[in-house]
């Protein structure tokens, strides 16, 4: 996969290439350091719908190859109304860098998994086996999988707590 970052003529926003289509434009931001940024779409997931093509929510695996095969530069986790993740790519390369290598660094070490939740409305998700660690002797693995399933990456904090 070829990804490309061109910026616009006005400056304003920066166009990503996936093998030489343009999948998505993203606006420049400026952080409280005055440092130019953008929010880099997920490409691992052109397939998916709207939410997940453009989004890393839930998917801190897909955030740190991003950032392993050079296409981000770092993490960013917030709260607005909800939990908000976002892979940033600096426009200043060298300041770029710099952030991640601090990241590869600081996710040296991390493992992810996987949790299947089973969707239950208003509860939210309801955890039914974890990567096979915790696996209910209730649920069978080869059990047929209903539309309401669904694969969860898990954070690195929580697999090392359910591994230990």
């Amino acid at each position: 996969m070829n990804v490309k970052f061109e910026q616009t003529p006005n400056f304003k926003s920066v166009e990503v290439y996936v093998d030489g289509t343009l999948i998505d434009t993203k606006p420049v931001c400026t952080n409280k350091d005055g440092k130019q940024y953008i929010y880099v779409p997920n490409v691992y997931r052109p397939d998916g719908d709207i939410l997940s093509r453009h989004s890393f929510l839930h998917r801190p695996g897909d955030m740190v190859r991003a950032i392993k095969d050079g296409l981000g530069d770092c993490i960013e986790v917030g709260t607005l109304m909800v939990r908000t993740e976002h892979l940033v790519r600096f426009l200043d390369r060298e300041y770029g860098e710099e952030m991640r290598a601090k990241s590869l660094e600081g996710w040296k070490d991390a493992k992810f998994g996987w949790i299947v939740c089973e969707k239950c409305g208003f509860l939210g998700n309801i955890p039914l086996t974890v990567a096979g660690i915790a696996r209910p002797s209730y649920y069978k693995a080869d059990a047929p999988s209903s539309s309401m399933t669904q694969k969860r990456r898990l954070s690195p904090s929580l697999m090392n707590s359910k591994a230990n």
